[in-house]
């Protein structure tokens, strides 16, 4: 068998951590609300937990951890995941078994991020870049 091309390993990672990203909410939302932490808190929790792994994978791999990379919503994934979970715990159906409302928030998660990455969605930018980068290029170019 042949060795995969670095193509084929990325995508297969991607895929992997598109797969593991929103379990990894859900369990933490899972155990926030159990302890009857405030929503915010809950919310918070369920990003921490998948975030936070996939910050130490990066930097044991070498590479710029995807927080600080526009990274097609993989906070977001977390954000959607954890507050679908809740919704889905509000109307019930987390109880008497966890395994619908987990099964249907992590396929909201799964499917939005592998859309996001298929499609290359990219978090809006929290200024308009352009507009520094131009500004500061003209500031330095009239000294």
């Amino acid at each position: 068998m042949g060795r995969l091309s670095g193509h084929h390993i990325r995508r297969t990672f991607d895929f992997m951590a598109a797969f593991s990203l929103p379990w990894y909410a859900i369990i933490g939302t899972q155990k926030a609300l159990a302890a009857d932490l405030p929503i915010l808190a809950v919310v918070l929790i369920g990003i921490v937990g998948p975030t936070a792994g996939r910050y130490f994978i990066d930097l044991t791999a070498g590479v710029t951890p995807q927080q600080f990379t526009r990274g097609e919503w993989f906070v977001g994934a977390a954000v959607l995941t954890s507050l679908t979970y809740i919704v889905l715990y509000w109307f019930g159906l987390a109880t008497p078994s966890v395994w619908p409302a987990t099964i249907l928030a992590w396929l909201v998660g799964f499917i939005f991020r592998i859309l996001a990455l298929r499609f290359k969605w990219e978090e809006p930018e929290p200024w308009d870049q352009e507009r520094l980068h131009v500004s500061r290029g003209a500031c330095a170019g009239s000294k």
